[in-house]
């Protein structure tokens, strides 16, 4: 039965972090980066750093302008991921 009900959680957290990234996806096409940041922040933070979306994230902020912004989340990302190394350049 705890079984059954995992599943059913982990199911239903995959299924709301999969609609945030479609949002998230559509801020950005659509040019809206405050909200598309907000979301990818989030997500990347949730899925232990992924690449893809900070990336996303980062792309944001630099449409937003948030240069000084951005140097830090990349120092924070290299501090959790020092072998990335795309992101020394």
């Amino acid at each position: 039965r705890i079984f059954l009900i995992n599943i059913v959680c982990f199911v239903l957290i995959s299924t709301i972090s999969a609609q945030e990234a479609n949002l998230a996806a559509n801020y950005f096409k659509e040019g809206e980066f405050e909200k598309a940041a907000a979301l990818y922040d989030k997500l990347y933070r949730q899925h232990n750093y992924n690449d893809y979306y900070f990336t996303q994230f980062y792309k944001s902020l630099v449409n937003l302008g948030e240069f000084s912004r951005c140097e830090k989340e990349v120092d924070a990302f290299l501090k959790a991921k020092p072998k990335e190394i795309q992101l020394f350049v």
